[in-house]
């Protein structure tokens, strides 16, 4: 897990370059890279099967 600070820094960086998105973090731009290119079909069955991920009821 990446320090606040650094965290704080990497946006306010992006933001001075005009960047509209900021993924600091090797790990944290893993995970978001992964969640990206994995397919709604996969999404769903995970839904399924973990119902902690399922969303909430209204």
């Amino acid at each position: 897990m990446m320090d606040a600070e650094l965290v704080a820094e990497a946006g306010v960086q992006a933001l001075l370059r005009g960047d509209a998105v900021c993924v600091p973090g090797l790990v944290t731009r893993a995970m978001t890279t992964a969640a990206v290119l994995t397919p709604q079909p996969v999404i769903d069955w995970l839904r399924r099967r973990a119902p902690w991920l399922r969303p909430p009821r209204s």
